[in-house]
């Protein structure tokens, strides 16, 4: 092959250009290490899981004592588990470190040999080769790349290079061998493995396509505000009677979320912000999917005689009818009950009930929906 590499210059090439990551909690302190490779000046990419519910990072070069803050972070997928993060205040090391050649995972074959770069279980700067043992694409998972190169905590994150050095994948992690026994009697208990290590990566054509991003981005954002990027309101904001109102939010990940809890600003026509309320849902959002959020103004209470089951019904299917439901649910029958449900037992709620006055609905002409917390769901 034109340009190969032996194993030595592949290393000699990749390894000053890769990371050890230690991710902190709120707490400020280490709680995860992971791996990761640069990108452009002072930018790493990393898979999204390694970084995840953290406030802040630290980065060490190869062959340095020396870490680097990371607080910020300049693009996102959060569907194929990559984030770009970016270094504090980047010294004159920093950016003499090279960006690693991203090659083309559509030019690759079961076969192929392959190098896994990271810090398997905090062991840093470790090279394996192995080869492309399959290329996997469900139904319900982008394209993944399966290898045999050894993968341990820690080698999240790391590339997957090709024999010119090129990197063609991200390591996502692996499934781990299990055993189960051939006898009940767990004295003489024999036991067998029944699935071996099976190793991924996320192929170099998605990470491609995310460096895109960085230039769409008005700047970079805090590193832990990244999960929050999970679920964004779509559609519009519409109005139920005087003062309470409905929008619909999207998780546009692969993991169900709850407890989603939302800043709404009305803004008058110059801009100027009328009113602010904090909408809390509490019921989970399943992965892909939809939910219409239904927030009740304690003024709408007598005006619209809202405990009447019957009217109930009414207002929700009305306000559902409003929308495309093709695009909000993929079940217009199920999305009308559980709007309905919501607004039932918000209705009983006081507390959630908002304190819009009437008067912000007809001064209203725009308004922002920010996420400002959620919770993953394992």
């Amino acid at each position: 092959m034109e340009n190969e590499k032996n194993p030595t210059e592949i290393a000699n090439a990749a390894l000053p250009s890769t990371v050890l990551l230690e991710i902190e909690s709120a707490n400020d302190q280490p709680y995860r290490t992971g791996s990761g490779f640069f990108v452009g000046e002072g930018e790493i990419v990393t898979n999204f899981h390694v970084v995840e519910d953290a406030r802040k990072g630290s980065a060490k070069l190869f062959g340095q004592d020396e870490w680097y803050d990371i607080e910020k972070y300049t693009a996102l997928d959060i569907d194929n588990d990559l984030i770009v993060l970016k270094i504090e205040a980047p010294d004159q090391a920093i950016v003499d470190t090279p960006a690693l050649p991203i090659g083309d995972s559509n030019d690759i074959h079961t076969g192929d040999t392959i190098y896994a770069v990271g810090n398997p279980a905090g062991w840093e700067s470790t090279i394996s080769d192995g080869i492309i043992s399959g290329i996997r694409q469900e139904p319900w998972l982008d394209k993944r790349i399966q290898i045999t190169a050894p993968i341990s905590p820690g080698s999240s994150g790391g590339p997957v290079l090709n024999t010119k050095g090129e990197v063609i994948g991200v390591v996502s992690g692996g499934h781990s061998l299990r055993s189960i026994p051939l006898s009940q009697n767990s004295q003489e208990a024999q036991y067998i493995n029944v699935a071996q290590n099976l190793n991924f990566a996320i192929p170099s054509n998605y990470l491609r396509s995310l460096l895109k991003q960085r230039n769409e981005r008005e700047a970079p954002n805090f590193l832990s505000l990244a999960k929050l990027e999970r679920v964004r309101h779509i559609d519009r904001l519409g109005w139920i009677g005087l003062a309470s109102y409905t929008f619909p939010l999207l998780n546009q990940s692969n993991r169900d979320v709850k407890n989603v809890r939302c800043h709404v600003i009305f803004k008058d026509e110059e801009g100027s912000v009328i009113k602010r309320d904090i909408v809390v849902f509490p019921w989970l959002i399943p992965a892909n999917g939809t939910k219409v959020i239904i927030r009740l103004a304690a003024c709408d209470t007598t005006a619209l005689g809202l405990a009447d089951p019957s009217l109930v019904k009414i207002l929700q299917k009305l306000d559902i009818a409003e929308y495309n439901e093709p695009n909000l649910n993929r079940n217009p029958i199920e999305s009308f009950l559980l709007g309905l449900a919501d607004l039932l037992l918000t209705n009983m709620d006081h507390a959630k009930y908002s304190s819009l006055k009437p008067h912000v609905k007809r001064l209203t002409v725009d308004y922002e929906i920010q996420i400002l917390d959620l919770e993953v769901v394992d």
